[in-house]
């Protein structure tokens, strides 16, 4: 159920998780805000944060966290691997950080992601890293791609 990353691993992913925190305030979303940094070894970062496709206006009173709203929505993970293939980066084998926000704070995330967004990062091989409670406590915790997408599958009801 993933490795809690310690000593300068967990520093550095604590780090990443901060940075990942200041790009999920960029989400217009009032519910629940992510985002998420992307580090593409040998290559660059790239971030990304919830928000309607360009165009879509993003109705704050009458859709947020509605089943319309979770619906059209780019989701951080597909929003920072977006921004890498444009600029033709290839993904394959990165690290992806993943911060919730609640009210300006960052909170441990409650699971694994949707199952888009976790069959995108088996796809690509990307390792996860979420910020988790463990023992009462956050924690950047350290997946790799087949566990973390099984584990989204048994989150929203497949085996």
């Amino acid at each position: 159920m993933g490795i809690i990353l310690v000593g300068d691993k967990g520093v550095n992913a604590l780090a990443l998780l901060d940075f990942a925190h200041v790009f999920a305030r960029n989400s217009p979303c009032k519910k629940s805000q992510c985002g998420v940094v992307l580090d593409i070894p040998h290559e660059s970062f790239f971030s990304g944060w919830d928000h309607p496709p360009q165009g879509v206006p993003c109705d704050l009173e009458l859709l947020c966290g509605s089943v319309h709203c979770r619906d059209y929505t780019i989701h951080a993970e597909a929003d920072a691997l977006l921004k890498a293939l444009a600029l033709d980066n290839d993904p394959t084998g990165g690290i992806m950080y993943h911060m919730t926000v609640k009210h300006g704070i960052g909170v441990p995330t409650g699971g694994p992601s949707c199952l888009p967004c976790a069959t995108l990062v088996k796809q690509y091989s990307l390792r996860f890293v979420l910020f988790e409670e463990r023992r009462g406590k956050g924690v950047p915790v350290l997946y790799d791609p087949h566990e973390f997408y099984w584990l989204s599958r048994l989150a929203h009801g497949r085996s």
